[in-house]
């Protein structure tokens, strides 16, 4: 909620319940490295959870993680846990106007001595829903990525009218 501008935002829409998770194939051409990123909304992963390597061997995210990175190019490389969405903390809004979404205490990332982390900067576009989001980057086991859908658009309400978060 964004009580100076008088705005409140809704995210319920794209977590998903049941089905498939969202998923994200990047390409690392300097590495000629292929991961899949599988994650979901403020919840846990659901369904489906793998991701098969080049040579035919099936990797899973655990079933309590919200953000996964699978190296499909390696079989030796494990699957990694990147954050938790806390769910007591809101969406951050920024300057700009975008949401950001920040998942924490993912697995350790012994290069860098920290746990791994992820941030999705969400951007309004009335016209896209759920939209799809994409890689950005990795910075010191940070892991960026942007998504433009509707469903970070503010909203607006009356702040004589209370609002109540079931």
């Amino acid at each position: 909620m964004d009580e100076s501008r008088g705005q409140w935002y809704d995210l319920t829409g794209l977590t998903k319940t049941s089905g498939t998770n969202y998923v994200v194939e990047v390409s690392i051409s300097s590495s000629r490295t292929n991961y899949v990123y599988m994650f979901n909304i403020c919840a846990q992963l659901v369904g489906e959870r793998t991701a098969t390597t080049a040579s035919g061997m099936v990797k899973t995210c655990d079933a309590e993680w919200e953000m996964c990175q699978i190296d499909v190019t390696n079989d030796d490389v494990e699957v990694k846990d990147l954050g938790s969405y806390v769910d007591d903390i809101v969406p951050t809004v920024l300057a700009s106007g975008q949401l950001q979404l920040k998942y924490t205490n993912g697995d350790y990332c012994p290069y860098w001595q920290v746990p791994r982390t992820t941030i999705i900067y969400l951007s309004c576009d009335p016209n896209v829903f759920p939209g799809q989001a994409v890689f950005d980057n990795e910075i010191s086991c940070t892991y960026q990525f942007t998504w433009i859908t509707a469903a970070a658009c503010p909203k607006t309400y009356n702040s004589s009218i209370p609002v109540v978060t079931l």
